[in-house]
Order: structure tokens, then C-alpha cells, then sequence
């Protein structure tokens, strides 16, 4: 339970408790101390017993009810919690780390809005924390949960910086080879989003780059444009510190997961068996 949400009774019951047993105790013995334990009679002491009985039977009955509607407000709680804020979070992360991730693993664009997406070439989409974060759900999100979905998105946000500088290097990779190539002298863009994949990957691009900058041209002036292209940005601090925004996006997407995992198992262990 938050701060927000405590009762004046959940703030100050210790202290209304000890006053009531007080007060009551003070009742049951102010007889006998005003009048001597000799000086009352039965009758009387038959009766306070009883009341005293049946005052200390209600303030356990009373503590008893308290306990459970406590419990089931915490249950509820909990269970609310799972349904409206870890699963959607959850499931959203784990479809994006390990389909669309995996489809996609270097991608050009990533949404935090929902639009519609290309089949042939899915990209991620983080929509449910932006949700989360404009309503009244984001005032019950742990303050450890918060912190990891902030730290996720600030690595996304300096993966999207460095992609941005990778594909601006790779392009003016590209446009140097080829211009040395033709004896040109221009500047080609876009270059960068088709083969970036493959650079990090080290693999030759699959895309000919050849196709639409010479009219003959044979094998082995691709190969050599393309050695030429991983051998240069294998070397660029571009590139290197790309991959090292990717594995720190992975990592933070991980942490995610695995803290929204434990959540809702804590959750099902103790409210929903």
C-alpha cells in the first residue's frame, strides 16, 4: 500500500489501540479502586466481568475484521497491479525482445506510438509504459519499477542516437569508396539503413550497391567494394559505440523482464493460490 493511499486509521492505530485498551482496563478497575476490591459486591463484580468479557470478545473481533479487510485490500491491491500494470508491461517487453528483436535486430525505427506495422519487416513498438505514465496507474508503479522502465527507455533513446551516427558513417563510407571507385565526387544516402545489419553482423551486404552506380561492373569490383566498406567501418568509433548502445538496450530490456517476471510470480504465489 502507498503512502497516497493510508487511512487515517492505517497513520494512527497504534496509538488509538493503546488508548482504548486503556480506557477500558481504567472502567473495569475504577470500581474497586474507588469503593475496594472487599466493598464491591458480587453482583457487580459478575457484572463488570461480563462486560469487560464481552468488551475484550468485540476489540478482538474488531482487530480481526480490521486484519481482514486489510489483507484483502492489499490482495486486491496486488492482483490489480499485475492485471492493468506488470502483465501488459510484461508481455509487451517479452514480444518485442524475443520475436520482433529477433526478426529485426539492428532497427531503423522504433515507435512509442502505435501504428501499423509492416509485416515484412516488423520494428518494436513500446506503447503500454507511455499509457501507463498518463494515467493514474503510473501513481501504483513501484519505485523500482519505475526506475528500470526509465533506464530501459533512456538506453532505447541513446541506441536511436548512435543508430542515427552509424548509418550517417556508413553513408559517407559508401560515398567515398564509390567516388574513388568512379572518379566522382558526390554523396549518397540511405546506404547506411540497408547495410547495417550485415556490418554488424560481418558479413558481406546482401544488397548489390553496385547495381545503380555503374552500368558494367563485375564480381569482383562488388567484392572489393564491399571488403573495402567492412574493413572501414569495422574500425569507426561509430560503429563501436553502436554496438555498445544495442547491448546496453538488451540488457536494460532484460532487467525489465526479469523484474516484472518476479513481480507477478510474487503476486500469483501469494494472492491467487
Amino acid at each position: 500500500m502507498s503512502s497516497e493511499e493510508k487511512s487515517f486509521w492505517e497513520k494512527y492505530k497504534k496509538i488509538m489501540i493503546g488508548v482504548f485498551v486503556i480506557v477500558v482496563c481504567f472502567l473495569f478497575a475504577f470500581p474497586f479502586i474507588y469503593c475496594g476490591y472487599d466493598n464491591v459486591s458480587e453482583t457487580t463484580k459478575d457484572f463488570l466481568k461480563i462486560i469487560f468479557g464481552a468488551i475484550v470478545g468485540g476489540l478482538f473481533t474488531l482487530f480481526g475484521s480490521l486484519i481482514t479487510n486489510r489483507n484483502l485490500h492489499k490482495s486486491q491491491g496486488a492482483i490489480r497491479r499485475k492485471d492493468t500494470i506488470y502483465k501488459p508491461l510484461y508481455e509487451e517487453l517479452r514480444f518485442i525482445h524475443y520475436e520482433i528483436l529477433k526478426e529485426n535486430p539492428y532497427p531503423n525505427l522504433i515507435d512509442f506510438e502505435e501504428r501499423p506495422q509492416d509485416e515484412l519487416s516488423r520494428h518494436p513498438q513500446y506503447i503500454v509504459w507511455g499509457k501507463i505514465k498518463n494515467d493514474t496507474r503510473i501513481f501504483e508503479v513501484p519505485a523500482d519499477l519505475k526506475n528500470v522502465m526509465e533506464e530501459l527507455y533512456a538506453k532505447i533513446n541513446l541506441y536511436q542516437e548512435k543508430h542515427k551516427n552509424v548509418t550517417e558513417a556508413l553513408d559517407k563510407i559508401y560515398s567515398d569508396i564509390i567516388n574513388k571507385m568512379l572518379n566522382e565526387n558526390k554523396h549518397y544516402g540511405n546506404i547506411g539503413n540497408l547495410i547495417l545489419s550485415d556490418v554488424c553482423e560481418g558479413t558481406h551486404p546482401k544488397y548489390d550497391l553496385l547495381k545503380w552506380r555503374m552500368k558494367t561492373y563485375t564480381v569482383e569490383d562488388e567484392n572489393h567494394l564491399c571488403d573495402e566498406i567492412m574493413k572501414k567501418a569495422q574500425i569507426s568509433d561509430e560503429l563501436q559505440q553502436f554496438k555498445e548502445a544495442k547491448s546496453a538496450w538488451n540488457a536494460a530490456e532484460e532487467k525489465a523482464l526479469k523484474l516484472l517476471a518476479k513481480r507477478i510470480e510474487d503476486v500469483v504465489r501469494k494472492y491467487e493460490k
